[in-house]
């Protein structure tokens, strides 16, 4: 959005919305019986805002709650505390949309732009893993992306014999396939299977390709998650030609060991301008 110029809400912390949240309730006090309790304990509040969050997430509107309190008229507690969560979600989002804005907003309004054209993601090849299933907001970023960047990658843990351990998994990427096929595109589903050698059947994983630019990059993937931990400051077991991976015990200790390294590059030789310290937080 910043890179498209677009005006950015501000986000609201889980705090800010249960403040936000314990207001819409008040404001509410009079009409409710089965909620009226979450303004003055925490623990009902927290409850609440996770059911919203969810509703949030999955695209729910209060009219569809409406219809759900329709379909309950026969039960009068469960019609009532549908209708009752009907008007807190539309009063907390009333209040929300006024002057702020959770994550799943963003998303959406980010997906609204990729969607008329972006040129972010134009042409890009996106990689997605580390997931296991998506909500609705997160498939309509999907489908915005698909029509504007040139490759989408989609990895997920499976088995081939349909294990029920990866019951979830496999219905995503069934899903996947349908969404993107129903937009049109061509969809290439390959197995990354580890092959079988050696004298005692011992497995050797498949070769990464995703780094052959820069094989480094692709061996500290291959090895971070086998890294011991330590109680000191020592060097990980990695050994690849022009990577070095230091583990820290803390901070501070990060910081001393980049200042020496620093000092051993640039008295060999290297301009400190052509080093550089990357950090997902530099504060």
């Amino acid at each position: 959005l910043s890179d498209a110029a677009e005006s950015v809400p501000q986000l609201l912390s889980q705090s800010g919305k249960a403040m936000l949240l314990v207001n819409a309730v008040q404001a509410l006090s009079a009409e409710l019986r089965y909620y009226k309790r979450c303004e003055s304990n925490v623990k009902s509040i927290a409850g609440l805002l996770d059911t919203i969050n969810e509703f949030m997430k999955y695209c729910v509107t209060p009219q569809m709650l409406e219809k759900a309190a329709e379909l309950e008229k026969n039960d009068d507690v469960l019609n009532a505390k549908f209708h009752e969560l009907s008007v807190i979600y539309a009063k907390f989002c009333q209040m929300l949309s006024s002057e702020y804005c959770d994550s799943s907003a963003v998303c959406r309004k980010a997906a609204e732009l990729i969607k008329r054209g972006c040129d972010t993601v134009d042409g890009a090849v996106i990689w997605i893993d580390g997931f296991s299933g998506f909500t609705e907001t997160e498939l309509l970023m999907i489908k915005a992306l698909s029509g504007q960047c040139a490759e989408l990658n989609f990895c997920l843990f499976s088995d081939s014999d349909r294990n029920l351990i990866f019951s979830c998994p496999d219905r995503t990427c069934s899903d996947i396939i349908r969404i993107m096929t129903a937009c049109g595109h061509r969809v290439k589903v390959e197995n990354l299977q580890e092959k079988r050698g050696g004298s005692g059947g011992y497995q050797i994983p498949y070769e990464n390709t995703r780094f052959a630019g820069c094989p480094a990059i692709g061996k500290i993937e291959e090895s971070y998650g086998r890294i011991k931990k330590s109680t000191k400051s020592t060097s990980a077991d990695i050994s690849c030609d022009g990577v070095a991976v230091f583990r820290c015990t803390d901070i501070y200790r990060e910081i001393e060991n980049c200042a020496d390294e620093i000092i051993n590059l640039a008295a060999g030789g290297m301009k400190f301008s052509d080093i550089a310290v990357v950090s997902p937080n530099v504060d």
